[in-house]
Parts: structure tokens; sequence; C-alpha cells
């Protein structure tokens, strides 16, 4: 009931880029090793990475990730018009986009497959169903 407050609210928002900064930022933090391992290994005789590149090198991928988290969350159009999409949920069609840019293409199959008067006969999601 409570779906698209919950959705549109800033708790849910700041819950979603918490939840994109800790786990992308495992991800480059094993990446980092990774590097600093094969750095390592095909490097064995050297005297060895500079804790302070490290350093400035984790400091770094840290403001990546937060500007990768925190920009899809920022109150401009621009930006939001970039990462949102015209998917809704409903008991009619779920995850189908209001505006399906390919239903054309999709009749097309369908007709193909299964003969052009059943197409015009269903509708896109009993379409989609029956492709799969």
């Amino acid at each position: 009931l409570h779906d698209l407050e919950w959705r549109s609210g800033w708790f849910c928002k700041c819950l979603g880029a918490l939840f994109n900064f800790s786990s992308h930022g495992s991800l480059l933090t094993v990446l980092l090793m990774s590097l600093t391992r094969a750095y390592k290994i095909s490097n064995a005789f050297s005297h060895g990475i500079a804790l302070n590149k490290v350093y400035v090198a984790s400091v770094i991928l840290a403001l990546i990730n937060l500007a990768h988290s925190v920009i899809p969350i920022v109150e401009l159009e621009q930006v939001q018009n970039m990462f949102r999409s015209q998917i809704r949920f409903s008991e009619q069609t779920p995850f189908i986009m209001d505006d399906f840019g390919n239903v054309s293409h999709i009749y097309r199959i369908y007709s193909g497959y299964f003969g052009q008067d059943l197409a015009h006969q269903k509708g896109l999601y009993s379409m989609m169903e029956d492709l799969r």
C-alpha cells in the first residue's frame, strides 16, 4: 500500500546509497588487493609498493565509489532521468515498461511463430509469456 511512498522517500534512497557504497566498496577493495598482489608477483625482486601509494589508490577508489553511490539520488532532473526507467509493476503487466519501444518488433516475432490472427488477439504480456 505504501510502496510508492517508501520508494520515493529519503530513507529508502539513503539505504540504497549505503548498500551501493558498501557492496561496491568491498568489490573495489578486493580489486585493489588483487592488483597489488599481481604487481608484487610480477615484480618479485623489487622493493615493493610504497604504503602511501596504496593509501592514495584507496582514497581515489573510495571517492569514485561514493560518487557512484550518491549521484543516482541527487535531486537534479538531468541526473535522475539517467537512472530512472518507466518500468512499473501491476498484476496485468509485471515489469513491462509503459513506453515499450519495440512492441511492433514483438508482434512481428510472435506472428512468425504463432500466426498473424493470434497475435492480434493476445496482449503484450501474454505474447511475451508465449515467446519465453
